[in-house]
């Protein structure tokens, strides 16, 4: 008997819901279900967990609101979809004239890449088809610039074609003809 009194006398009220901070109407969320038989309370406030996407879909659809489309010009437009040789500054294939032979003036030295190869590591195990495609492009960018190069001494490196095999990323570039003062000249000096 004294059990039953003393458990009416000093049990806790019910938790009330926390309100919201500006006083608004509460809006429609969904929330994660706990036990009812023991309501989840901080200072008699009920506490309710939302459910995990809904923090996300709220910033996806603020987000989406504030979406502004961009009206491109051709100018635009041809810049974004990445047309090689159509501009007309110095890095453009046509700025050498169709008559371009490269100065020989820097000699590949086959017997030293031959010997840097049995160091090379094995391909990746995993790779994502993006990356492949990228590293597609870059190569092809890095060859076609050698070979409009007008020197290979300025370029300041060298991609043996022949050299590349099967596997895309695994790259054998030579780097050479570096200004004396910088330091990686000077430790190529030295060896």
């Amino acid at each position: 008997m004294y059990g039953a009194v003393f458990n009416a006398m000093y049990q806790a009220p019910a938790p009330v819901a926390a309100p919201d901070a500006d006083g608004a109407a509460e809006e429609e969320i969904d929330y994660v279900p706990l036990d009812p038989q023991h309501p989840l309370t901080l200072s008699n406030v009920l506490i309710r967990i939302p459910q995990p996407g809904y923090a996300l879909e709220k910033l996806l659809n603020a987000r989406r609101e504030e979406f502004i489309p961009m009206d491109y010009d051709d100018d635009d437009l041809r810049i974004f979809s990445g047309d090689a040789g159509v501009g007309k500054g110095a890095s453009s294939s046509n700025a050498l004239g169709a008559d371009h032979t490269a100065v020989d003036d820097w000699k590949h030295n086959r017997e030293w890449v031959d010997m840097c190869i049995e160091h090379l590591m094995p391909p990746p195990a995993e790779s994502s088809p993006m990356a492949s495609t990228s590293l597609q492009k870059e190569l092809r960018a890095m060859l076609k610039e050698q070979n409009s190069a007008r020197s290979l001494r300025e370029l300041g490196w060298y991609m043996p074609e022949e050299l590349i095999g099967d596997n895309l990323y695994q790259w054998i570039v030579e780097l050479h003809s570096f200004e004396g003062t910088l330091p990686v000249a000077q430790d190529m000096e030295r060896k």
